[in-house]
């Protein structure tokens, strides 16, 4: 049996301290911020909300989408600082309005 390279981190031992997960989190939640900021660009959320269309379901018409599954992703644009809410309804942030709005500039 031959024994593992030496660069090869020995597994931690039972009952011993694991290791910090903070990498691995960081990568998982970069993953999700991206998909949530193509999903919400694909859809045109950004720009339904500067023509004005602010409320779930207002969005849900301009957008083509269903209601749920679009507050889910309207709430974690929110959690990342794309949109903020007041009252039931959207709002883009700065710059979210400034490089997310179709035909802006």
């Amino acid at each position: 049996m031959s024994s593992p390279p030496e660069n090869t981190p020995a597994p931690a031992a039972a009952g011993g301290p694991l290791p910090n997960p903070a990498l691995l989190m960081r990568l998982a939640l970069a993953y999700r911020s991206s998909m949530v900021l193509f999903a919400a660009t694909e859809l045109g959320v950004f720009t339904a909300i500067a023509r004005g269309h602010a409320s779930l379901s207002e969005l849900a018409d301009a957008c083509g989408a269903q209601p749920e599954p679009l507050r889910m992703l309207l709430n974690a644009c929110v959690d990342e600082g794309m949109l903020t809410i007041d009252e039931d309804r959207y709002r883009n942030t700065p710059v979210s309005d400034a490089f997310l709005v179709r035909d802006r500039r």
